[in-house]
């Protein structure tokens, strides 16, 4: 298992394995398990739980990203050609906000699988986090430095230095607070 995500509207476990090139939903509550093909080794996957969908990067054959229907097992037929680093969804919004190769920050409509807006950026970062209800991507980096990219303007509004590198971050949205390390 490469990487798992929790949705907590139906109490299910998505699952992503690399060697065997699938996705696996768990049910939490009766510990059923849904396989599903997805035609490419899988990197990183986010839930957009409004719409029970899984969006996943592959890495091979060629990077795409692909968009997963959980409630029919299916994968969606559109999809993106993309290098993704980093992957996050914000359900208020609908939308996926990718951090691609070149230093590249897209905005991804979950329920057309377009690209609303792409944007390469002068710096380069490691990973994101959204917090839906100030409408900000947080986006860090080894190199020190945090950015924050706005989702209605889906500009990038600030950057600054941190006191240390950061390699990853979380958000609590109920809090309101973030953990970065």
């Amino acid at each position: 298992i490469r990487d798992i995500k929790v949705n907590n509207v139906t109490h299910q476990a998505v699952a992503i394995a690399r060697k065997l090139r699938e996705l696996y939903i768990l049910s939490l509550s009766d510990q059923s398990i849904k396989t599903i093909q997805l035609g490419g080794i899988p990197e990183h996957i986010a839930l957009d739980t409004r719409k029970n969908i899984a969006i996943v990067a592959l890495e091979e054959p060629g990077h795409k990203l692909v968009f997963v229907d959980l409630a029919a097992g299916t994968v969606f037929p559109e999809k993106i050609d993309m290098e993704v680093e980093a992957l996050a969804v914000d359900e208020t919004r609908g939308v996926s906000v990718v951090l691609g190769d070149e230093h590249r920050l897209s905005v991804i409509d979950n329920s057309t699988r377009t690209i609303l807006s792409s944007q390469k950026l002068k710096n380069e970062y490691d990973d994101l986090a959204i917090h839906s209800g100030l409408g900000n991507a947080y986006l860090v980096s080894q190199s020190k430095k945090l950015g924050i990219f706005n989702l209605d303007s889906r500009t990038l509004t600030s950057e600054s230095l941190l006191g240390t590198a950061v390699n990853h971050l979380v958000i609590d949205q109920t809090l309101g607070m973030g953990l970065l390390w």
